[in-house]
C-alpha cells in the first residue's frame, strides 16, 4: 500500500496437525541416484572447461596441431577398444578431426573441444549395454603422456596438449562410469562391494590428475560430491541385493538342481553358470567352491 509507506500485509491460515497425523506425513529425502546424475553433469562441465583452458596453439607451427590430433585419436582409439565402440565413427566432428588437423585447430581456437568430447562420452550410454566397468577399464587403458623437461616451445606445447587431451578422455570415461554406477543394480552384495572399490579408485584417479589451480580445486570438489552421491546410491541398491552362498558339491549335478536346492526357485540359475564359469550347465563339477546367489 502506497498510503502505508509501501508496506505489504498478508494473511496465513494454519491447521494444527495431531501427532498421529504428523507421523503419517511423507518426509522428503534426497534421491542419491538423481543427485549423482546432476553432479556427473557438473563434473563433466568442469572437465570440459579444464581441457579448453589447457590446450593451446599460440601461433606455433602446424606440428603442434598434428601432434595434438594424433594424441587425441590415440586416446579415443584406446578408449574405444576398451568400450567396444568405434569412437572415430561416433560423431561427425571426430571424423573431420581424424582427417584434418586444421579442424582440430579450429575447435581449439573456438573453445569447443571440451564440450564436444563431453557430448561424445555423455551419449555413449544411450542405447548401448555399457557397464560402469567398461568405462573404468577404458579410463585405466590410457597411459599418461609425459611432457619433456628440456624442449623448445613447439615440442613443449605439443606434449602439453597431448597430455591434456589424454587426461580429458580418461576423466570423461571415469565420469560416465561413476554416473552409471549410481544406477547400477549389482546382482549380489559381494558385487556391490567390488563396484564400490572401483568407484573410489576411479574418483581418486581423477582427483590425482587435476591441476593445482582454482579451476582444478573446483573440479576436485565436483568429483568428491559425485563420489558421495554414487556411494549412497550404491549402498541403497546393495541393501536390496542378495547374499552369496558358497557350496561344494559331493557329486556332479545339473545347475538347476543346485540352485533349487539352495533357494527353492530357479531364478539364480543363469548367474550360477556365469559366475562360476560352468562349461556345461547339465554337469556342475563337484569338489570345488561354487558361489550361489541366495535369492
Amino acid at each position: 500500500s502506497a498510503t502505508a509507506g509501501g508496506m505489504s500485509t498478508f494473511t496465513l491460515s494454519f491447521v494444527r496437525v495431531g501427532d498421529a497425523e504428523r507421523d503419517e506425513r511423507p518426509i522428503a529425502r534426497p534421491d542419491p541416484e538423481s543427485q549423482a546424475r546432476g553432479r556427473a553433469d557438473a563434473l563433466a562441465d568442469r572437465l570440459a572447461a579444464l581441457l579448453d583452458a589447457a590446450v593451446r596453439l599460440d601461433g606455433v607451427s602446424s606440428y603442434v596441431a598434428d601432434q595434438t590430433r594424433a594424441a587425441l585419436m590415440d586416446a579415443l582409439d584406446a578408449a574405444g577398444d576398451a568400450l567396444g565402440v568405434d569412437l572415430a565413427a561416433s560423431a561427425s566432428w571426430v571424423t573431420r578431426v581424424a582427417d584434418d588437423a586444421a579442424a582440430l585447430a579450429n575447435m581449439i581456437r573456438a573453445g569447443t573441444l571440451g564440450a564436444s568430447l563431453q557430448g561424445l562420452f555423455g551419449a555413449l550410454g544411450e542405447g548401448r549395454a555399457l557397464t560402469p566397468q567398461h568405462f573404468f577399464a577404458a579410463a585405466a587403458s590410457l597411459p599418461a603422456p609425459e611432457v619433456p623437461l628440456e624442449a623448445g616451445i613447439t615440442r613443449a606445447t605439443a606434449a602439453s596438449n597431448a597430455m591434456a587431451v589424454t587426461d580429458a578422455v580418461r576423466n570423461f570415461c571415469a565420469t560416465e562410469g561413476l554416473r552409471g554406477a549410481a544406477s547400477a543394480l549389482p546382482p549380489s552384495r559381494k558385487d556391490a562391494q567390488a563396484l564400490r572399490g572401483e568407484v573410489v579408485a576411479a574418483a581418486d584417479a581423477v582427483i590425482a590428475g587435476l591441476p593445482l589451480t582454482p579451476a582444478g580445486d573446483e573440479a576436485m570438489s565436483a568429483v568428491t560430491d559425485l563420489r558421495s552421491s554414487v556411494l549412497l546410491a550404491l549402498a541403497a541398491h546393495a541393501g536390496a541385493a542378495p547374499d552369496i552362498r558358497v557350496v561344494t558339491l559331493a557329486r556332479s549335478l545339473p545347475s538347476l538342481s543346485v540352485v533349487y536346492a539352495q533357494n527353492g526357485s530357479l531364478r539364480a540359475e543363469a548367474d550360477l553358470v556365469a559366475r562360476n564359469g560352468v562349461e556345461h550347465p547339465g554337469f556342475v563339477p563337484p569338489a570345488r567352491r561354487l558361489e550361489v546367489l541366495h535369492a
